[in-house]
């Protein structure tokens, strides 16, 4: 009959034990990264469609400027040429 070392018996069991919460440790560190890797991505995600969309409100604002002093040229111009032509008239 063979003896039993409980010593290496409770030293194999603890060692288990140890390598198992180290990889259980290692899989929530590695889970916790990967939800702040996917948190962080959406943040960035976010404000790049919020800037996106105050660019574009800013751009439609710049270009109804753009109309407006558009328009508001063309009739000062009109103006102008029916004053030119009023006094040529005279």
């Amino acid at each position: 009959m063979s003896s039993i070392d409980f010593r290496k018996v409770v030293w194999k069991t603890a060692s288990s034990a140890k390598t198992k919460e180290s990889e259980s440790k290692f899989n929530v560190k590695s889970s916790e990264s990967t939800n702040i890797e996917a948190a962080i991505e959406k943040m960035t995600n976010e404000f790049i469609n919020l800037a996106t969309a105050l660019v574009n409100k800013k751009e439609l604002e710049l270009e109804k400027l753009q109309h407006i002093s558009h328009a508001f040229t063309v009739e000062n111009l009109n103006t102008i040429n029916f004053s030119i032509m009023n006094t040529n008239m005279m």
